[in-house]
């Protein structure tokens, strides 16, 4: 979970594994009221956080694990970060 302020709103993002994936709510002030999830259906992965460039565009950075399956000694291990 990552929690960042900008432009007046906090933003929590976050990953509900088994309920959808990666998701962020906004608010003016920590103490709440939060505002309903909004799902990042192309986010995949876990450890998900935001950060903003000086223009304004926001970025999304996650990552995820590369396993080998039984059996397949060249495969690619180890993990996966994007932004």
């Amino acid at each position: 979970m990552t929690i960042r302020y900008h432009n007046g709103l906090f933003y929590l993002i976050t990953t509900c594994s088994d309920c959808g994936g990666n998701f962020y709510i906004t608010a003016k002030n920590p103490k709440g009221q939060w505002s309903d999830p909004v799902w990042l259906k192309d986010a995949t992965g876990i450890d998900p956080s935001l950060m903003w460039d000086d223009d304004g565009k926001c970025y999304y950075s996650g990552n995820s694990w590369i396993l080998k399956k039984h059996g397949q000694d060249n495969a690619p291990f180890g993990r996966k970060s994007w932004i």
